[in-house]
């Protein structure tokens, strides 16, 4: 019965983040500056619930960042079959720059009390 329960309990789980995901990727990013793109990421990952894990993973990852955003442009062909092509530039933008990504923390934090 616990099995069945931390099953049910996954799976709903996933369903949730799926769901933030693609509110999230619906968004309008277009033509944004770098700070309108920076406070509506983190409104829309505080309406998720989601500002601890994204502040402990943003924390945790900031090393890698330069490197992920490297991976999204060469990736980018084929994520902007699923995501908006402004939406991977933007953030590509945002984790190549340790400034912005600091700002995203920052506000992310300032969000959340």
């Amino acid at each position: 019965m616990f099995t069945t329960q931390l099953a049910l309990q996954s799976y709903l789980d996933v369903v949730y983040l799926r769901t933030s995901y693609i509110t999230l990727t619906s968004c309008n990013f277009s033509a944004m500056t770098h700070n309108l793109f920076i406070e509506q990421l983190a409104e829309k990952i505080t309406t998720s619930g989601l500002t601890m894990p994204a502040v402990l993973l943003l924390e945790a990852h900031k090393p890698l960042a330069f490197l992920v955003s490297q991976m999204l442009l060469v990736a980018q062909p084929s994520l902007n079959l699923f995501i908006s092509p402004t939406f991977t530039q933007n953030l590509t933008n945002l984790l190549a720059e340790d400034e912005q990504l600091e700002q995203l923390i920052t506000t992310l934090e300032r969000m959340d009390k």
